[in-house]
């Protein structure tokens, strides 16, 4: 990779094939990266990387603690990472939204933490309803075979736009 930015982790898994989904692949990414604390508080859609990372820290002598709520998940990963530890929290939107203090607390303090947003998209998170996001050249969908769709669709309007065989007139 160019700029010297390519690191080889080292794997905490055993070399075989796994089937992840992306809330498990957050919880092992942040393992073989190093992460050894975690606080949380299980808000859909992060649950599953909560369930998995406290599961796996168990195994690996690493601590996972649950919280009372969002804002309470924040600070032990300040505190965390002040004693040295390679902290994260996990939440969704509003989660994030009840974080903002704390955020800028730890910015202001230049405090590394590391917060994931699993964020789903739809209308009740304030996201555009189809029609308007057709407006900019974005689909979303409710199902997800739907969205496959979608995105197939898009991808091959984009190769056309591309090779010169469409005008780029419309969207789908």
């Amino acid at each position: 990779m160019a700029g010297g930015w390519e690191r080889k982790l080292k794997s905490v898994l055993s070399a075989m094939s796994y089937y992840f989904s992306g809330d498990e692949a957050v919880a092992e990414g942040a393992i073989a990266a190093g992460c050894r604390y975690y606080a949380g508080y299980p808000i859909t859609p992060a649950t599953e990387t909560f369930e998995t990372i406290t599961s796996r820290f168990r195994e690996i002598g690493a601590v996972s603690m649950q919280m009372e709520d969002e804002i309470a998940s924040i600070c032990p990963c300040i505190g965390a990472s002040w004693a040295g530890a390679k902290a994260m929290t996990v939440t969704s939107g509003p989660g994030l939204s009840l974080m903002q203090e704390r955020i800028r607390y730890a910015v202001m303090t230049e405090t590394l933490v590391v917060i994931v947003d699993a964020q789903r998209a739809g209308p009740s998170t304030g996201q555009s309803k189809v029609t308007a996001l057709r407006q900019v050249g974005v689909e979303v969908a409710e199902y997800p075979l739907q969205t496959v769709e979608l995105v197939r669709r898009r991808l091959i309007h984009m190769r056309e736009v591309t090779n010169g065989t469409e005008d780029n007139q419309g969207i789908l």
